[in-house]
């Protein structure tokens, strides 16, 4: 049956588990497919749906249920996943009808004629400003003050801020006089 299966949903995760399910189509009739891993486990095909429409939600819940080896899970979660696998199959179910997909006996390898052209980093500036020589010159002949305490010699203690090295005149603290 998995030579013959067309997926027309991801296989999406049951939760509470490592197991996938997927629903598909086999011909004109839905199939369903528990996988877990690359290797699927189980499937069952509903021969009484050969419409459009995918498989009752419930009938393919309790199909779930009963394959899987592990005991109370959720059927409330495996419904939603259920739900959400049947949105993508009729959705694409209907975009299949518009274009028909190509069998995997009929695809041809398809080889490259021309490497592709890698594309380099560009050395543009960007939008990295540049310093001017004015802003320079200012930073270099900008005062630091001195560490309290280093014994090192500078300016006098209080006339320059700490932080950015500019002069003060007042306390930013007391607003006395230095």
């Amino acid at each position: 049956m998995s030579n013959d299966f067309i997926p027309l949903s991801a296989p999406l995760g049951i939760p509470g588990s490592s197991y996938m399910v997927q629903l598909g189509k086999v011909g004109s009739t839905w199939a369903i497919r528990l996988a877990k891993g690359n290797d699927v486990l189980d499937s069952k095909v509903f021969h009484d749906k050969t419409g459009d429409d995918p498989p009752n939600a419930n009938n393919l819940v309790a199909w779930i249920i009963s394959a899987l080896p592990i005991p109370n899970l959720n059927p409330y979660q495996i419904a939603k996943s259920v739900g959400f696998i049947r949105q993508e199959s009729i959705r694409r179910n209907e975009e299949m009808k518009r274009r028909p997909a190509v069998p995997m006996k009929d695809v041809k390898e398809a080889e490259l004629t021309k490497a592709p052209i890698e594309k380099k980093p560009s050395t543009s500036p960007g939008w990295v400003k540049e310093d001017n020589a004015a802003e320079q010159k200012k930073a270099a002949h900008r005062i630091l003050p001195s560490i309290p305490g280093s014994g090192s010699s500078g300016p006098s203690k209080g006339t320059a801020c700490q932080s950015c090295g500019t002069e003060i005149r007042f306390c930013p603290y007391c607003g006395k006089p230095l």
